[in-house]
C-alpha cells in the first residue's frame, strides 16, 4: 500500500499505475514521507481523486511552512526550524496540493461509521481519536515548549478493513 518510488525497474511509475482510472480516495496512511511520498506526485497530478483521506492534524505541516515563509526571527521560527524536517517537507507538500487542487479532506477516526464505495465497504479501524488528540496537544504544547516529546507517528496510523461480500482485507501500518 506503500506510495513510494520503488527501486526494482519492473514497477512502473506511480502515475503510469493509475493512468485512466477515478481515484475515489487517496489515504495517507502514517505521516512518514518513506511510504507515501509518491503521494505528492498523485496529488498534484492525477485529475480523478475524490477524496484525501489521512489520520493527522495538520499542524506539523503547518509548522514547518512557518519556518519556510516567515524571515524575520521569532520563537515560533526557532522552533519550527527545529521540529523533525524529514517528514515536515513531506507533509507540506501533501497538504499544499491537496489545497491546491481543493481535493475535499477526510480525517480518519475508528470511530467513524463506515464507508461504501462501488460496492466495497471501508471501515476505518484505527486510530482512537483520543490518541490522534494526545499527538495534536504534544504539538500544542511543543509551541512554548521546544523539549516536549511528540509520541510516535506510527501510533496514528491508519488500518483500514475493506469488506466485499463476504470477504474481508485489512490494509495499513502493522
Amino acid at each position: 500500500m506503500d506510495a513510494h518510488p520503488s527501486s526494482h525497474p519492473i514497477r512502473p511509475e506511480i502515475l503510469e499505475i493509475i493512468k485512466g482510472k477515478n481515484l475515489h480516495f487517496v489515504c495517507l496512511t502514517h505521516p512518514h514521507a518513506d511510504h507515501g511520498v509518491d503521494l505528492v506526485t498523485v496529488l498534484q497530478r492525477h485529475q480523478n481523486i475524490g477524496e484525501f483521506w489521512h489520520t493527522i492534524f495538520e499542524i506539523p505541516a503547518f509548522i514547518f511552512g512557518i519556518e519556510q515563509t516567515v524571515n524575520f526571527p521569532s520563537q515560533v521560527r526557532e522552533y519550527a526550524s527545529k521540529l523533525n524536517q524529514d517528514w515536515g517537507e513531506f507533509l507540506f507538500d501533501i497538504y499544499a496540493a491537496v489545497i491546491e487542487r481543493k481535493i475535499p479532506r477526510h480525517h480518519l477516526r475508528s470511530d467513524l461509521s463506515p464507508r461504501v464505495i462501488d460496492g466495497v465497504e471501508i471501515h476505518c479501524l484505527s486510530p482512537d481519536e483520543s490518541v490522534q488528540n494526545q499527538y495534536f496537544s504534544a504539538y500544542q504544547k511543543k509551541l512554548s515548549d521546544p523539549k516536549i516529546q511528540v509520541p510516535d507517528p506510527n501510533l496514528i496510523s491508519a488500518v483500514l478493513a475493506l469488506r466485499l461480500g463476504q470477504g474481508v482485507a485489512d490494509v495499513g501500518k502493522h
